[in-house]
């Protein structure tokens, strides 16, 4: 059987790239309208003008995917989270239950608090 290892540091750090990554493209607006009626030409100033429209559209659309690439950075770290809690939950589980029927075995006597029941995944 193969080892399962959650590396929550890795999780949360990639979570909080994102979190930074989006923060930087947020206050990405750029000046460009305001360097646009500084260059002189009417034609050049509209191409300078429109590119930065689209930026503006595609920086958004950036921003939409990280905001959702983010989203599911933090439900896999929620996910690992309730995966290794629960399995540790199930580990214990297991071993009281081992534990008093060993108990039961080796002494005979009545197993108290009764056998706890392992949860299965």
């Amino acid at each position: 059987m193969s080892d399962l290892v959650i590396n929550f540091d890795e999780l949360h750090t990639a979570v909080n790239r994102m979190i930074q990554v989006r923060a930087i493209f947020d206050a990405a607006h750029g000046d460009a309208a305001v360097a646009a009626q500084h260059v002189g030409h009417g034609g050049l100033e509209h191409k300078i003008r429109e590119f930065s429209d689209e930026w503006d559209i595609k920086r958004s659309r950036i921003v939409a995917a990280i905001v959702l690439l983010s989203d599911h950075y933090q439900a896999v770290v929620q996910t690992m989270h309730d995966l290794d809690s629960g399995l540790c939950d199930q580990i214990r589980a297991a071993a009281v239950e081992a534990t008093q029927r060993a108990n039961f075995i080796t002494t005979g006597a009545t197993v108290s608090p009764p056998l706890v029941a392992r949860a299965v995944i």
